[in-house]
Parts: C-alpha cells; structure tokens; sequence
C-alpha cells in the first residue's frame, strides 16, 4: 500500500472499527440481558442497516465527485455537492425516521411475525428513529470531511462518540446510581443521546475549526444549482443501488424473522461477525475512491493506482473470511450455544466465510475502482442480476419449500 493511500485509509479504518464497536455495543449488551431482547434489537438493526446502506450511497456519490474537485482546488464546487447531499439525506432519513417513530410496530412486523419481538423491537425503534436522520447528516458531512484528507479529526469525533455510548448504555440497560434498568429502551435512549452529541460536535468543529471549506449556513440551504445535473447522474444509480440492495436484503432478513428463535439468534452471530470482518474492506474502499477521484482531478495516471490496490483487495477480503472463522470457538462459552443451535451456528460461519471472501474483492471493485472512477451503473444492474434474479428466489425456495432443520 502507497504512503497516500495508507495516510487515508488507516485512519478511515480505525474510525470504521469504533462506528462498529459503537453499534454493536448496544446488542453485546443486551446478549448478557436475554436472549428475546437480542434477537429483536438485531431485526431492529435491519432498519439501520438499511440507512447505513443509502447513506453510504449518498456519501460514496458525493465523495467521487468532491475528491476530483478537491484535486482541481475547486473549492466552491464541493460546498454546492455537499448541499444536494445533505438535501437528499434530509428526504431520504427524514422519511425513514418519520415512519419508525409513528409506525413502530408495521416495521417490526415487515421483519418478523412473533409478537414478542415486536413488541420489543417497536419500543426501541420509537425511541431510536430520530437518530437515523442525524447518522446521515453525520456521515456526509464526515465523508466531506475525508475528501480533503481532514481524516484525524473523523476518528476521534468516533472514538468519543462510542465512549459515550458505551457508559450510556451501561448506566441504562442494567441501571446504576440514579439510572434506572430500562433495558431494551435503555439501550435506545443511549444511541440516541450519544448520536445527539457526535452532531452537535461535528457542527461546532465546521464553524470554528475547519479550514478548508469555510461552510456557511446559506450556501448548504441555498445551493448554487448548475452542478445539480451532475450530482444526479452520479448519485441517482449509486443510492438506487444501495435502495435496492438494502431492499433485497431486508426482504432476506424477513424470511429469517418468521424462523425459529435460535435461526435467528445465530443470524444475529452472523450479522455482526460479518460487519466486523468486512471494516478492512469498507475502510479500503472509501480511502480507494477518495485517491483516485483525487488522481483524476490532479490529471494523472489512474492505471497506476488501480494496480496498486488490487494486491491490498485480495489480502483485506482473506482477512475478512478468518475473522469470521475464528469466531467458532467462541460460540459456546460467549454466546453459550449448544447442540442442534450450535451445530446450525458453525455451519452458517463457515458458510459465511466463504461468502464473505469474494463479497469483499466484489465491493473493493464496483465501489472503490469503478465508482472512482466514474462507472456508477454497473453495481445496480450487476446487484439486480444476482440479487434479486438468484439470491431472493432462491432462498423463497429453500424456506418455504425445503425442510433446512438441524
């Protein structure tokens, strides 16, 4: 890995790893709570990973686009990118919270038919759904952040945002002192404050401290609309790829939702496991899209670049898979599994490992080397193809026809 690359991708990395430690704080904790309030804040989860996802696409699009004007020095060029952005956040978020905080139980129950869970999953989302329109704003305005190499400050922002949450939710799940044991909505009030905070912060270091794009609040509400056009071409395929995979992928999730208690225990295993191992990965890609974007504004080589990465791809997938494979000892003194449970859990992390290896060389090319270079449309109709042509149909199949019992 090239020094340019290795001073962006590091800190992206890091600050990767402590939004997934923050995140997954909330469900480690809830393990030692009861195995229900785990299983319904992992379904709950699926709603977030959904924002992650169209956030990701909003960002990455805005991130090729400001990374070559950031190589041009085009400064104003950014700050009217960085606004359409925060607009289509605004819509896309803002909906999202909207129905989560007024219709709870309808998106619990697109994810699941057991009462119980429900029930405790809507009195989480309730209470979180404000948050989810403060994450968009937080990752554009992070991601702008990296695309004119301010990656320190992002990584500390993080690492204070996932101290906080971690006492928080400490204090408020189990109760302490004056706290009192709110457990499953302990758990959301602490994501809530501590998101609260991070943007608060994050606005106070754009006003005072940030010294490359001197932002003011009339140039993010009344953009200047000729590179609107632009912005569109790019981030129309990108966020309507990531809709549909999230879509897809939810759609995958409601079938786990209507299995048994321990499936979709194991699968909550399996979901953070795979999160964690692809943070490498994730951290690449967007240090990847960030340089060549950046090479593309400076008039240079981008050939010479791509060659450099592809080594770096296949090492970040393989160290992907052993993460995921390591975990098996663990399964039964952590998370205390046993017989046909355990048995369905080492099956599915092995399986997944597998998976996991040649997801990550796939996300490394379509949205690191292609998106930065300009290619937004092939994912969407390489993800329709394979997603929703193969992967849903098939797995239609296998649970509704196919007996997959331990």
């Amino acid at each position: 890995m090239n020094k340019d690359l290795k001073k962006l991708a590091i800190p992206i990395i890091l600050q990767n790893l402590i939004s997934f430690l923050s995140a997954s704080i909330d469900t480690l904790m809830l393990t030692q709570l009861d195995g229900l309030s785990f299983s319904a804040v992992s379904l709950a989860g699926q709603i977030f990973f959904v924002v992650t996802l169209l956030n990701g696409g909003i960002a990455s699009s805005m991130s090729v686009l400001t990374s070559q004007y950031y190589g041009k020095k085009e400064i104003s060029s950014m700050k009217n990118i960085l606004s359409y952005a925060l607009w289509v956040t605004f819509i896309f978020n803002g909906s999202l919270s909207f129905f989560c905080f007024f219709f709870p139980e309808t998106a619990m129950s697109l994810l699941s038919d057991d009462m119980e869970l429900i029930e405790i999953g809507a009195s989480y989302l309730k209470i979180v759904a404000l948050s989810y329109l403060l994450y968009g704003f937080i990752s554009v305005l992070m991601e702008i952040l990296r695309s004119v190499h301010d990656v320190k400050f992002c990584m500390y922002l993080s690492f204070a945002a996932m101290a906080c949450n971690g006492i928080l939710n400490l204090l408020m799940i189990f109760g302490f002192g004056p706290f009192p044991a709110l457990g499953v909505r302990g758990c959301a009030y602490a994501t809530s404050i501590s998101r609260i905070l991070q943007f608060v912060i994050l606005i106070l270091y754009f006003m005072k401290k940030e010294a490359t794009l001197h932002l003011h609040m009339k140039e993010i509400l009344l953009p200047d609309l000729s590179l609107s056009r632009l912005y569109a071409s790019a981030a129309v395929p990108v966020v309507a790829n990531e809709f549909f995979w999230a879509l897809g992928d939810s759609i995958l999730v409601s079938f786990i939702g209507r299995s048994d208690a321990q499936t979709i225990e194991v699968y909550g295993i399996m979901n953070l496991l795979s999160q964690f191992s692809a943070i490498t990965n994730n951290g690449l890609i967007s240090a990847i899209c960030i340089r060549i974007g950046n090479t593309i504004g400076e008039g240079e080589d981008v050939k010479k670049e791509i060659e450099k990465v592809r080594t770096v791809a296949v090492k970040a997938a393989f160290l992907s898979s052993v993460i995921i494979l390591s975990y098996i000892p663990l399964l039964q003194p952590f998370n205390h599994l046993s017989g046909n449970t355990l048995s369905l859990a080492k099956f599915i992390l092995c399986e997944g490992a597998f998976i996991q290896f040649f997801s990550c060389l796939q996300c490394m090319n379509v949205m690191g080397i292609l998106r930065g270079c300009g290619d937004f449309r092939f994912g969407i109709w390489n993800d329709m193809i394979f997603l929703w042509a193969y992967t849903i149909p098939l797995a239609y199949v296998l649970f509704n026809l196919c007996d997959l019992s331990f």
